[in-house]
């Protein structure tokens, strides 16, 4: 997720994966819990190289451990062929909770996105800092070792804030990329080894009042969920 040639030699193989599509409603919301893997629950897909991760799921926490090899990665994702993108007067929303405990290289934990038009945002975290990867990787710095929560708000693909624990952390820009209608989370990163806690990730696409802006919508995330299976071969 980090750049177009870093995405090749240091991430690998990570969100190029192609799977069969299938409408989502809309609005949407698919939601992982921490109940079980990602890809045992679904939507989600499993991509992992050098055996993967070691991963526990402990009291609806999942932990990733990757301290044996940094040549590990292993991360859920979810591609829909242009079925993503918020309509307007919606609202892309994405909310993780994550703690990052060690990080061995220069980050390793991720979270990415990339809209229906090929444009993308990529978080990578190390310990007390996070990056955003497509842009000029720009710092956000973070309190180390605990747990911290995260929402994401785009309404258009093209802008962004990003909330730690409730408050605005950056407003920043989508970059132009190669990967499409995509969502990944996890041990992303091949040359980097981590250790590190999640506890829920959740995306979708929510209907917001006109007019309203991105501070308002945090009040009003009412959300209409999607009803969801296994929808990739």
């Amino acid at each position: 997720m980090f750049g177009d040639s870093m995405m090749r030699n240091v991430v690998g193989a990570v969100f190029l994966t192609s799977a069969a599509t299938s409408a989502f409603c809309s609005p949407y919301w698919i939601a992982w819990e921490g109940t079980e893997l990602p890809e045992v629950q679904g939507p989600w897909l499993r991509g992992f190289g050098y055996g993967g991760a070691k991963r526990t799921i402990n009291n609806g926490i999942l932990t990733y451990d990757s301290l044996d090899d940094i040549n590990i990665w292993d991360y859920s994702y979810i591609e829909r062929l242009r079925q993503i993108d918020p309509d307007p007067g919606e609202l892309l929303v994405i909310e993780w909770r994550l703690n990052v405990r060690i990080v061995r290289g220069m980050a390793d934990p991720e979270v990415g996105l990339f809209s229906d038009g090929a444009w993308g945002v990529g978080f990578a975290y190390a310990e007390q800092k996070i990056f955003s990867v497509f842009e000029n990787f720009a710092e956000i710095p973070i309190v180390p070792r605990v747990f911290h929560e995260y929402r994401f708000l785009s309404p258009d693909m093209r802008s962004y804030e990003l909330y730690i624990d409730g408050d605005l952390a950056r407003r920043g820009a989508f970059s132009q990329r190669i990967s499409r209608s995509l969502v990944g989370w996890g041990d992303s990163v091949q040359g980097a080894a981590s250790l590190h806690d999640w506890d829920y990730l959740r995306f979708g696409v929510i209907g917001i009042p006109e007019p309203a802006s991105l501070a308002l919508s945090l009040c009003t995330l009412g959300v209409v969920a999607c009803q969801r299976g296994r929808l990739f071969r």
